[in-house]
């Protein structure tokens, strides 16, 4: 065998190694994009789909996929002042009416997702879905809001779950509040915990 074979055969070795390297790395770089972008959504997704990595991750990237034909937007100044000032009333009357407050604020939240130009609440799936994409931190808030709110409805909460749910409420509306626009978040932040 001449040394100009062997060159060419170690060269085109070396180019399909480096082919099959990167096929392996790129479902691994965006699996971490995914994970780092949706949070604990990713996880939940995952166990629903009994630990299937690429099944979960086809489902979140046309969740991105379909939010992006969304014209998620901000809050013009009517409709955040609107909001600023139901929230405060909102505030005072969980005082005296826990449930009724925890279910306001569910409408409320419903309200501001509906004037950001996510789909409307009549599809959940669609909405958790969008919301899941441009304030994934936001979503696990809404989700425990809005089951405190069906209970509440049915007289079922409890006081401390009525006290968590506006906690959670309050974390969502403002980071719904916040001047994000249509851009996905990128990264995850860790939610903390503020009073009502």
């Amino acid at each position: 065998m001449s040394t100009g074979l062997i060159i060419v055969i170690v060269v085109a070795l070396v180019a399909v190694a480096a082919l099959a390297a990167m096929a392996v790395m790129r479902p691994q770089q965006r699996n971490r994009k995914l994970r780092q972008q949706f949070g604990p959504e990713y996880d939940r997704e995952l166990a629903q789909h009994d630990g299937d990595i690429r099944a979960t991750d086809q489902v979140l990237e046309e969740r991105v996929k379909r939010a992006g034909d969304l014209d998620i937007r901000s809050l013009d100044a009517a409709q955040r002042e609107r909001a600023l000032a139901r929230w405060t009333t909102l505030q005072e009357q969980f005082v005296d009416s826990p449930a009724k407050a925890v279910i306001d604020a569910d409408h409320l939240l419903g309200e501001v997702l509906r004037d950001r130009g996510f789909p409307a609440a009549d599809s959940y799936d669609e909405q958790y879905a969008a919301l899941s994409v441009h304030h994934a931190p936001a979503l696990p808030g809404y989700r425990a809001t809005q089951q405190a709110a069906e209970r509440a409805q049915r007289g079922e909460a409890t006081t401390e779950e009525l006290r968590q749910a506006f906690v959670n409420a309050r974390e969502t509306f403002d980071q719904l509040m916040g001047e994000e626009t249509a851009a996905p978040a990128t990264t995850t932040s860790s939610s903390h915990e503020r009073t009502a």
